[in-house]
């Protein structure tokens, strides 16, 4: 099966870079997990009448061999978190999933009880 990336905006106004940012990380996670069989990313605008600042949503889903990963993040101009730290999250977070599914030791619900020390060790 041909590795693909598919990326979807809903609602959302996008640029050439935005584009490209999202590729470069797609190649950044196929370079450390060459078994990803295909990923999607889809940013979305949300309705959210009683908010101020425009609010997105991020949502990748990977397809590994025997598993679906799949992150969603949001977008929050008060606790500074624009469209690119989301994006940038929410690969990491599958990242986590994927080293999580290799190595057998940590499920990603696990990931966040643990101290942030061994976190650390972990995700290096």
């Amino acid at each position: 099966m041909r590795n693909a990336l598919s990326i979807t905006f809903k609602d959302t106004p996008h640029t050439d870079h935005l584009i490209q940012f999202i590729e470069n990380k797609f190649k950044r996670l196929k370079k450390k997990h060459g078994d990803m069989r295909q990923c999607s990313v889809t940013v979305t605008t949300p309705h959210q009448h009683q908010r101020q600042g425009t609010p997105r949503q991020v949502t990748v889903n990977a397809c590994v061999p025997g598993r679906q990963l799949s992150a969603k993040r949001l977008t929050d101009s008060q606790k500074g978190v624009d469209l690119y730290s989301a994006i940038s999250d929410a690969f990491f977070a599958i990242e986590i999933q994927a080293e999580a599914r290799v190595q057998g030791k940590v499920s990603y619900k696990n990931f966040r009880r643990l101290s942030p020390m061994d976190a650390f060790h972990f995700s290096n």
